[in-house]
């Protein structure tokens, strides 16, 4: 956990490749959601794909996913989790698509305000995440 929260304070801070940056971003959430899993189940599928490891992470920790309909009178954190698993998604797709995804053969169109956003974002949806854990785990 210590390894993880000094590695999103390191990516928030840094941003002079934007597309390097939305990729360090996409393999922070990835280490963050094995990291939940590892915790809570014991093991993680390495071989998952991202947004279904994002999911099983926060299934883990009883969060909502847009896989769980909103239900009449929930609380609205509900929709603001899904919203945040839908972001980390979002931006795992503007890495594979536009930024170093994949080893593709031409030149990042990812622009440095993406990124900048990109990365405090993912820096944020990993915070919660394992604030989530710690409270999974001391309970």
């Amino acid at each position: 956990t210590e390894a993880l929260e000094t590695y999103i304070s390191r990516a928030k801070k840094g941003i002079e490749d934007a597309a390097l940056i939305v990729g360090t971003g996409k393999d922070l959430m990835e280490a963050v959601a094995a990291h939940v899993l590892r915790e809570l189940w014991g093991q993680y599928p390495d071989r998952a794909n991202f947004p279904t490891l994002l999911g099983q992470a926060f299934t883990a920790l009883e969060l909502s996913t847009p896989a769980e309909k909103e239900k009449e009178g929930e609380h609205p954190r509900r929709n603001m989790e899904r919203k945040m698993y839908e972001m980390a998604c979002s931006i795992n797709k503007l890495r594979n698509k536009t930024g170093t995804g994949h080893g593709r053969p031409w030149l990042p169109d990812v622009t440095n305000e993406e990124a900048r956003t990109s990365i405090e974002l993912v820096g944020t949806i990993s915070e919660r995440l394992l604030l989530e854990l710690k409270k999974k785990n001391n309970s």
